[in-house]
């Protein structure tokens, strides 16, 4: 008995040891992939677009020693929330200087943070195969490469609706504790005001209330650990704001935001509005590239796309097609908005092209087993076909037929539903 219990013991300790190191491999994969596609000529190109402002605020917090209230040219800006900031700042004491190789890391640390993220909280429902094709495909889409190459908030803003939103759905998957999910998901949400502002907290609500009500629990978004979890978010905001509130009014401060906000929906000339309607598409075909094409087998192919349906049981899938179908118009239809104000949607469309990928292999795999048996050894039954019958046909072909083994079912529109398998034996 000791000497079984010894080898269970051994047998376990050496399954473990081996996810362990699949765990460590495909880590530094991702690390290797991360450090080939963006630290190459990272500090050659000049600063462009807002990267100056974030530098300036950056080096001014390193020279007066003021990491709370950002100071552009010696006046507070609240525009933006200072994490950014903090974090070229504290890649500049780390090196000694803030240059463009300097300011521009931070960006590549959280762009692999993501691919980590991605990684590790997908893994419930991919395969190890399926989570490391997701972080991989995040860190490879076109756009996200070059907002990831730059000292601007986008890659961080990116970072943290991904880490925020798969933390919530691994906690409500695995039955977390209301206030427990609640209360991390919003204290996360906190701290990703400090980045970009309220625009987080639009990806979070609308992402988590739209799936709730596809699965009709809302009743759990109504809740008094959700008002807990409101409660947390707010002390964060609170500690912020008691800096902030320092130099600027709070009627002030709040003017501002809204200012920000109702200028991305104002628009003097319509002809440039629907221009953006029609562009805004193929923006998101292009900046998610060239994971996008693995969605053209489903558009090509009819009978693909009925049998894909079983697709959907997979959770992940269905959360990151809400995320991203719940989300994109509200930027497509706000006539100013810019495309990078999406791109929190890519990882989840990398997520989803993996359960895609997934299933395109299976679909392979069993048309390759079939065709490895010979044709004489499977059976094809189709439902369509058992309707036309007699019913004392139907009733054997139902109910009286034992499979030895079933290959696959699929559904055409056609045949309706099908079975491959082999068949052992029919009652007499």
């Amino acid at each position: 008995m000791f000497l079984k219990t010894e080898n269970i013991l051994h047998t376990l300790s050496l399954m473990i040891f081996h996810k362990q190191n699949h765990i460590a491999t495909d880590c530094l994969l991702i690390l290797f992939i991360t450090a080939v596609i963006y630290l190459p000529l990272l500090g050659i190109p000049a600063w462009d677009g807002n990267e100056p402002i974030r530098v300036i605020i950056a080096k001014g917090m390193l020279e007066k020693g003021n990491w709370m209230i950002p100071l552009l040219h010696g006046n507070p800006y609240f525009t933006k929330p200072p994490l950014m900031n903090w974090l070229i700042a504290a890649s500049g004491s780390l090196f000694g200087m803030v240059n463009e190789w300097t300011s521009r890391l931070p960006s590549v640390v959280v762009v692999f943070l993501t691919g980590i993220s991605v990684y590790f909280l997908t893994s419930r429902w991919l395969s190890r195969e399926g989570s490391l094709l997701a972080s991989i495909s995040t860190l490879s889409m076109v756009e996200l490469i070059a907002k990831g190459r730059t000292a601007e908030i986008d890659s961080l803003f990116i970072f943290l609706v991904v880490l925020i939103l798969l933390v919530w759905i691994n906690g409500y998957a695995r039955q977390w504790k209301p206030a427990v999910l609640w209360g991390i998901s919003l204290t996360l949400t906190g701290i990703g005001f400090l980045a970009k502002g309220p625009q987080l907290i639009a990806y979070f609500y609308l992402t988590v209330f739209g799936y709730l009500l596809v699965k009709k629990r809302l009743r759990f978004f109504f809740s008094l650990s959700h008002v807990l979890g409101i409660l947390c978010f707010l002390l964060v905001l609170v500690i912020y704001l008691s800096f902030i509130l320092q130099w600027v009014p709070f009627d002030k401060y709040m003017k501002m935001w809204i200012s920000q906000i109702t200028e991305r929906a104002e628009t003097k000339h319509s002809l440039s509005f629907l221009g953006h309607l029609v562009s805004y598409p193929f923006e998101a075909v292009f900046s998610f590239l060239p994971y996008t094409l693995l969605l053209l087998p489903l558009v090509i192919y009819r009978d693909l796309r009925r049998t894909a349906k079983e697709v959907l049981a997979n959770e992940i899938l269905v959360f990151s097609l809400i995320m991203i179908i719940i989300n994109f118009p509200l930027y497509w239809l706000l006539p100013n908005a810019r495309f990078r104000y999406f791109l929190p949607a890519g990882p989840f469309v990398a997520i989803a092209t993996a359960v895609l990928f997934e299933f395109y292999l299976r679909r392979a795999s069993d048309l390759k087993t079939l065709k490895n048996q010979g044709a004489d050894v499977y059976f094809l039954f189709d439902t369509k076909f058992l309707e036309k019958r007699p019913d004392n046909e139907k009733k054997i072909l139902s109910e009286d037929i034992q499979w030895e083994k079933v290959y696959s079912k699929y559904f055409t529109e056609s045949r309706g539903e099908i079975v491959l398998a082999r068949m052992k034996m029919a009652k007499g």
